[in-house]
């Protein structure tokens, strides 16, 4: 990973217009991760899940792996699921957790952390990030390969290329749509874009894509959440975390540095990855 990760210290992009407003408040933070670029929420279980990318985001070298926190901050299993391709974004569906690795789906079993199955993407590029809805189906983004991929019925498919996409990274449902979180076009050698990414709507019913009203050229965007009436938002490249509220107005709520990555939260916490720093913090975010 460091000889793309050294051409991004070059180039940072922010395009904001909202000064910064509600702070989070930090909740606890722990260090010594591998390049950490996901963390997943499990109220259920009360546990938090991080993916280690551990070599280059590209890189089938076997070395990534899984951890498992509690959600008060207590680290359990530094590598809790190993054997992964640099992994990525995350989901949970019916007692199992879903992880992105390259050019695979993984299905791991929550409870005892076994790896039940794979369900490949020979034509995927960069698996990202993952979401499942209230029926089972998942779909996950790939970044480089300007597409949305679908899992139904065991079928893993390309389901959506379009340029219009903008290299989607985050995911989230909401309302009867995907809300997609893009990186922004096109992506140079260094993975900056001369256009930043949008928040766009993808309704699930006619595959009508539209962009977010407040969520226009936001900047390279990677981690997405819902919060509340709004979406956070993080740009992985000047580490700046936003929201984007439904009535469209755009705040952000904190500067803090390159490689802010896949968020994931429950309720007003947030869980944050700093890829580059090797550490996970949770925070609180008002209302």
């Amino acid at each position: 990973m460091k000889r793309i990760l050294l051409g991004l210290w070059l180039t940072s992009v922010l395009s904001q217009t909202s000064l910064a407003t509600d702070t989070p408040t930090t909740l606890w933070t722990v260090n010594g991760f591998d390049q950490p670029e996901s963390a997943l929420m499990d109220p259920e279980r009360s546990y938090v899940y991080v993916s280690n990318i551990n070599g280059d985001p590209d890189e089938k070298n076997g070395q990534g792996y899984l951890s498992r926190l509690t959600t008060d901050g207590r680290l359990t299993e530094q590598r809790w699921v190993t054997g992964l391709n640099a992994p990525k974004g995350m989901a949970i569906h019916d007692g199992y957790l879903y992880v992105a690795d390259i050019d695979r789906l993984v299905k791991i079993e929550l409870n005892t952390g076994r790896w039940v199955r794979d369900f490949t993407a020979p034509e995927a590029l960069l698996l990202n990030d993952v979401v499942a809805n209230g029926n089972g189906t998942l779909y996950v983004s790939d970044m480089v390969g300007n597409a949305l991929y679908r899992l139904q019925g065991g079928e893993f498919v390309a389901w959506i290329r379009d340029d219009r996409l903008m290299h989607p990274n985050g995911l989230t449902i909401h309302d009867g749509a995907l809300i997609v979180a893009a990186w922004g076009t096109p992506i140079n050698a260094d993975f900056s874009t001369a256009q930043p990414g949008s928040l766009l709507r993808i309704d699930l019913t006619t595959y009508t894509i539209t962009e977010i009203d407040g969520g226009e050229s936001l900047g390279n965007l990677d981690g997405l959440v819902r919060v509340d009436s709004g979406y956070v938002v993080s740009d992985w490249m000047s580490g700046t975390l936003m929201r984007i509220g439904d009535e469209g107005r755009r705040t952000v709520l904190a500067h803090w540095t390159m490689g802010l990555a896949d968020i994931g939260g429950a309720g007003s916490t947030l869980v944050v990855p700093f890829t580059m720093d090797g550490e996970i913090r949770a925070v609180s975010v008002a209302p």
